[in-house]
């Protein structure tokens, strides 16, 4: 049995007269962090990386395909920090949990990866035998002392495919964090540690209430852009196929399927 996230918002008709649900959004599954920082102790914070269909308001369990990614890791990157530190992930019985220990304020980056998934034959698919590949980033601002420092250093691209923010929208009075109903909000995608100047296979903007859209990248910079349509969680979606063969755990295959998310909270 796959467990439901439950939802109360409706879109309002306005809204949906200027967006519509992608029937052709892929069915494959995907990893994802959740952005908000899960508070345990004065100095320690939960992380949770889900895995399942976030579109589709599923998320995968112990008792369905939760375990299909033991093999993922997840690393912090503190304030002022560019080494990331890994943390232990423990499965629960709905997510991967991490616990992050810090007394520091600012920004805090989140990256997990599971680049260790076996060889599968999607010849139907087209696209023949895949080693498929995961990673998932968020941000969580650490409001402490009633202030954070307006030098907050820009995150680097440190998977083979990530999905880096390009706005901030801090306020550093405050502590809000993230962008406004119709702010516009913009990202860049690289692909080993550069700016993705090629083609994804999708680029696609998950909404909290599972509509999606697709985001155009510029062709050069791989720069794309969207504008919440309601406050909660957005999840960026992002596939990239690499025609590269080679050889993972003894079997070969003939491309690289690299699936990255980015995960934000708008308000």
């Amino acid at each position: 049995m796959k467990y439901k996230i439950k939802t109360s918002i409706i879109l309002p008709v306005i809204i949906t007269a200027c967006f519509s649900l992608m029937a052709n959004v892929s069915q494959a599954h995907y990893l994802w962090l959740d952005p908000t920082s899960i508070k345990v102790d004065d100095d320690e914070y939960e992380a949770h990386l889900f895995f399942g269909e976030f579109h589709k308001n599923l998320i995968e369990t112990k008792k369905t395909k939760l375990l299909d990614r033991k093999t993922s890791t997840l690393k912090v990157y503190l304030p002022g920090k560019k080494e990331g530190q890994a943390i232990k992930l423990e499965d629960k019985d709905k997510f991967y949990k991490g616990t992050v220990e810090t007394s520091t304020s600012g920004l805090v980056n989140l990256v997990a990866e599971d680049i260790n998934s076996a060889v599968k034959d999607w010849t139907k698919h087209g696209i023949g035998l895949v080693h498929p590949v995961y990673y998932a980033r968020t941000q969580w601002l650490l409001f402490k002392n009633k202030e954070v420092s307006q030098r907050v250093s820009s995150p680097v691209a440190v998977t083979e495919l990530d999905v880096l923010p390009v706005t901030r929208h801090i306020n550093h009075r405050t502590g809000e964090f993230g962008p406004k109903t119709g702010e516009e909000f913009v990202f860049q995608v690289y692909f080993k540690h550069k700016p993705l100047d090629q083609k994804a296979k999708s680029v696609t903007v998950f909404a909290p209430n599972g509509w999606g859209w697709e985001a155009k990248l510029d062709k050069q910079s791989g720069i794309g852009r969207f504008k919440p349509i309601m406050p909660g969680t957005y999840v960026i979606e992002v596939i990239y196929l690499e025609n590269k063969p080679g050889e993972f755990d003894g079997k070969k295959y003939d491309a690289v399927r690299h699936r990255a998310t980015f995960s934000l909270m708008a308000r």
